[in-house]
């Protein structure tokens, strides 16, 4: 395991979103297991977030809801680092944040379109103001979703710490310790036997391809931002070691398209009942009746129907790590 390094106080930073704003369904996501990347204290309403900039640079994020302090919807950032921190890298690490939460996106068209739907009516009240929350970088997005494909959430669990205890790092700051990511060349420059002895099995080949492809296209992700999402799309799906389920949860939550919804197993199950009175209908069935109802907001519907289901009945966290 890496040495822990110790983060300190560089600054703040207040980052205002396009009301409604969500902040605590925005950045805590119920629904999502714990990688130990993150860290949300339910008491104060504050979420810790590790960021890494290139390879030496170590952020800790210690993210408010700006409303609290400023009256504003948005996030109030103090950042930490292990480093001195340039105004461009204080940029970065702006135009991340904002990124990965979605601060900039105009979400009211999506309550719009579904207004006549009365069956996701009390989702939207009860997280009005939530966006889609994806913290990580393409390549990082495309790893964790590897590690969910078959197997069970506890599973993924003790993978993900695995991976991060060998090739991640801990970092320390404001009371927290918690891990950040490794980077593409870190895995690249292992070997599969290296990654079959943490235990991720078959992912080993996939892991591997992943990351060699990533330590050479850096820019990879931040060019499919910028790409025509048709184009971004096909670029994706040329990506060796990721399959259709990595595709559309890469497509939803890192490109942040509102139509994709990746229907694994457990969302088959859960939208069946939810549509049709069962959990036994067909993927294709459950997706025509989430297209027909929700159309381009597919994805973000279902988003709130997920994270809806997890805020009032706080036990489903438990039960799907017996999966």
């Amino acid at each position: 395991m890496k040495r822990t390094k110790k983060l300190q106080k560089v600054c703040e930073l207040g980052l205002e979103a396009v009301p409604p704003f969500n902040f605590k369904y925005t950045v805590y996501k119920p629904s999502h297991f714990p990688t130990k990347l993150e860290d949300f204290d339910e008491a104060s309403e504050t979420m810790y977030r590790t960021l890494r900039l290139g390879q030496d640079k170590i952020i800790g994020l210690k993210m408010a809801d700006l409303r609290k302090a400023r009256g504003k919807d948005g996030i109030m950032a103090e950042i930490f680092s292990n480093r001195k921190l340039t105004e461009q890298d204080l940029q970065m690490v702006g135009r991340h944040i904002s990124y990965a939460y979605g601060l900039n996106e105009d979400i009211r068209p999506f309550y719009k379109s579904v207004a006549n739907d009365h069956s996701i009516q009390g989702p939207i009240q009860n997280l009005r103001g939530m966006r889609v929350s994806c913290f990580e970088n393409l390549f990082e997005i495309l790893i964790i979703s590897s590690m969910l494909q078959n197997t069970t959430v506890k599973r993924t669990e003790q993978m993900m710490e695995n991976m991060l205890s060998s090739f991640g790092g801990r970092v320390d700051y404001d009371g927290k310790q918690l891990y950040v990511f490794y980077t593409p060349k870190d895995i690249a420059q292992s070997s599969e036997e290296r990654l079959r002895e943490l235990k991720v099995g078959y992912r080993a080949k996939f892991l591997m391809e992943i990351a060699k492809q990533f330590s050479i296209n850096l820019d990879l992700g931040e060019r499919l931002k910028i790409m025509e999402f048709e184009n971004a799309k096909e670029e994706l799906m040329k990506i060796r070691g990721v399959g259709p389920y990595s595709d559309r949860i890469a497509l939803f939550q890192y490109l942040r398209r509102p139509n994709e919804i990746n229907f694994d197993s457990w969302k088959r199950k859960m939208f069946s009942k939810c549509f049709f009175g069962n959990e036994n209908e067909e993927v294709a069935k459950v997706e025509r009746e989430a297209k027909q109802r929700w159309g381009d907001w597919m994805g973000y519907a279902g988003l709130y129907v997920i994270e809806d289901l997890f805020v009032r009945n706080p036990e489903m966290q438990y039960w799907r790590k017996k999966e």
